[in-house]
C-alpha cells in the first residue's frame, strides 16, 4: 500500500490532464510494439481513484494498492505520475518496482530503458537500472531484442567508467547494434547482412552510427588477437591514422599517439559519508598503483559523528588495522583531505596509546615506520582538482606515538597530524603540502580497513608479530 500521495487537494485540478496522457501511454505502446491493454486499465484505474478523491475529498484515505497491477501497469502509472507532477507517487512506485518487480524489469530492460530514461524525476529507478548494467553488462547485451536500444541511452552507458566488461565484448555488442541498426534501415535481415557484402555507402552509413561511441572504446584494451579478428575488419570506422596508431601499439608497443582512455575500473564500494563510490576508485588506482582490475575493499572502522571526535575512541577500535585509509571532511571549507598507511600505526612497541612518555622520547628512531607506499591527498569538494602527496623521505613515513598527549595518527611527522577533531598539515617528510593552511578542525572523520591480496598477506605476519609484543608487555 501506498500512503500520503501529494497533496489531495490539488489532484481533482487535475484532472484535464488524463486525455493527453491516454494518447502518451498509446504513443509509447506503439512504439515498444507491446499491448497497451495493461496501460489503458490504469489509466482507468488512475482516473477511478481521482474521481473518488474529487467526491469524496475529506474521506478520502490517500492509498493505493500496487499489489495486483502488472509491470506495465506500474511503468503507466509512472508516466502518469511524472504528467501530473505527483513527486510522492513517483518516489514510492519506483520503490516500489525495485523492490517487488525487479525480476520483471530485468526480463524486460529495454522497453523499461525507453520508458524510463524520458522521465526526468525518475532518477531512483534510471540509477538503479544503470548499477546493474554496469556491474553485468550482460544483462542488457544479452537480451534478443537489445539492437533496439535508444542510440542517447546506449551511448549513456558505453560512456560509464565503471562499465565493469572486458573491452573487446564491449565493442563486439557495439558492432551488433550497429549493424543491426544499418540493416534495418536498409530493409534487409541482419543475418543476412554479411559485412563481406558491403559495400562503401554501407560501411559511410556505419561509420556515422557509431561516430559518437568511439571516443569511449578503449581500442588500446583490446588485445592483438582479438584486434585482428573483430576490430581490423572494421578498420574503415576508424580514420587511417588513428587505426595505424593503434597496429603500431599492439604489433611494436609503440607510445600512442591518440588519446588513451584509462580502462574501464568496475566500481569499487564504500560506505562513507565523505566521498562516493566514484571516487574510491581514484584512491584504489593510488593503492594498488593500476588502473585496472581493482580489488580493493574499505571497511569502514571508526566516523567522527556516530562514534565520537576522541582519539582514544578511534585508536581502540583501529589499533588492530594494518592498511589504513583516513578520510577528514575540514569544517567550513570544500576540502577533504586523507592518507593511507599500509602499515597501520605500531604503538605496541613503546606502550599502549595514552601512556606516558617524555619530551626526549619523541621523534626517537624506533618510533619510525618505513615505507614507500604511504600518501596524503586533497580533494576539493566536486573532486574538480586534487593533490597526491607521495613519501619523500621512506624512512620516516609513518610515526608511532603512544603520548597520551598526542595524536596517533601521524603522517610523516608533521605532513598530516590529526587528534580528536583538530590536525595540522606542514610539509616535512612528504612531497608537497597537501594544505594552505596549517591548522584545520574537521566537519567529518573516517578511518577504513583496507583489504586487497598483497596488504592481506603483509597484514598476516604484521599481525602475529604485534600479539607476540603485546604478550610480552603482558608479562
Amino acid at each position: 500500500m501506498i500512503s500520503e500521495i501529494g497533496n489531495i487537494k490539488k489532484i481533482p485540478e487535475l484532472l484535464q490532464y488524463l486525455d493527453p496522457i491516454d494518447q502518451l501511454f498509446n504513443d509509447i505502446c506503439s512504439a515498444h510494439k507491446c499491448s497497451n491493454k495493461g496501460v489503458q486499465s490504469a489509466i482507468r484505474a488512475i482516473e477511478d481513484d481521482l474521481m473518488d478523491l474529487n467526491n469524496n475529498l475529506y474521506t478520502y484515505t490517500g492509498a493505493l494498492d500496487l499489489t495486483n497491477q502488472t509491470g506495465y501497469d506500474l511503468l503507466a502509472l509512472l508516466v502518469a505520475a511524472e504528467e501530473l507532477i505527483i513527486l510522492q507517487l513517483i518516489y514510492y512506485v519506483q520503490k516500489y518496482i525495485i523492490d517487488n518487480e525487479s525480476s520483471w524489469l530485468l526480463t524486460n530492460l529495454v522497453n523499461v530503458l525507453h520508458t524510463v530514461f524520458k522521465l526526468q524525476s525518475c532518477n531512483i529507478i534510471q540509477d538503479f537500472i544503470m548499477d546493474i548494467i554496469c556491474m553485468d553488462p550482460n544483462v542488457l547485451f544479452e537480451l534478443e531484442d537489445f539492437p533496439t536500444v535508444d542510440k542517447d541511452i546506449l551511448l549513456r552507458i558505453i560512456k560509464k567508467n565503471d562499465l565493469d566488461s572486458q573491452e573487446i565484448n564491449i565493442w563486439k555488442h557495439l558492432v551488433k547494434w550497429g549493424t543491426v541498426q544499418l540493416a534495418t534501415s536498409l530493409g534487409k535481415k541482419t543475418i543476412e547482412f554479411d559485412i563481406k557484402k558491403w559495400n562503401e555507402n554501407d560501411f559511410i552509413t556505419f561509420k556515422k552510427l557509431l561516430d559518437p561511441f568511439l571516443p569511449y572504446i578503449r581500442f588500446y584494451e583490446i588485445s592483438c588477437e582479438d584486434f585482428y579478428y573483430y576490430v581490423r575488419p572494421y578498420k574503415k570506422v576508424l580514420s587511417e591514422n588513428h587505426y595505424e596508431d593503434l597496429v603500431a601499439y599492439l604489433m611494436a608497443n609503440a607510445k600512442p599517439q591518440y588519446s588513451k582512455l584509462l580502462p574501464r575500473h568496475g566500481n569499487v564500494y564504500i560506505d562513507s559519508d565523505i566521498i562516493e563510490s566514484e571516487h574510491s576508485v581514484i584512491i584504489s588506482s593510488w593503492i594498488e598503483k593500476k588502473y585496472e582490475k581493482l580489488s580493493c575493499k574499505f571497511i569502514l572502522a571508526y566516523r567522527g559523528t556516530r562514534d565520537g571526535f576522541d582519539s582514544n575512541i578511534s585508536y581502540y577500535m583501529c589499533e588492530t588495522i594494518i592498511a589504513i585509509l583516513v578520510l577528514i571532511k575540514i569544517k567550513d571549507s570544500n576540502k577533504i583531505i586523507g592518507g593511507f598507511n599500509p602499515l597501520g600505526w605500531n604503538l605496541i612497541s613503546h606502550g599502549y596509546y595514552g601512556s606516558d612518555c617524555f619530551e626526549d622520547e619523541c621523534f626517537e628512531e624506533e618510533h619510525w615506520t618505513s615505507t614507500n607506499d604511504s600518501f596524503i591527498f586533497c580533494f576539493d569538494e566536486y573532486f574538480n582538482t586534487h593533490i597526491l602527496s607521495h613519501v619523500e623521505n621512506p624512512e620516516k613515513a609513518i610515526y608511532n606515538n603512544s603520548c597520551a598527549n598526542e595524536s596517533w595518527l601521524n603522517f610523516g611527522g608533521g605532513d598530516l597530524v590529526f587528534r580528536d577533531q583538530r590536525g595540522t598539515c606542514s610539509k616535512c617528510n612528504y612531497e608537497k603540502s597537501i594544505l594552505e593552511d596549517y591548522i584545520f578542525i574537521a566537519e567529518e572523520v573516517e578511518i577504513f580497513q583496507v583489504q586487497m591480496p598483497k596488504v592481506q598477506k603483509k597484514s598476516h605476519n604484521m599481525e602475529i608479530e604485534r600479539k607476540s609484543k603485546r604478550a610480552k608487555l603482558n608479562r
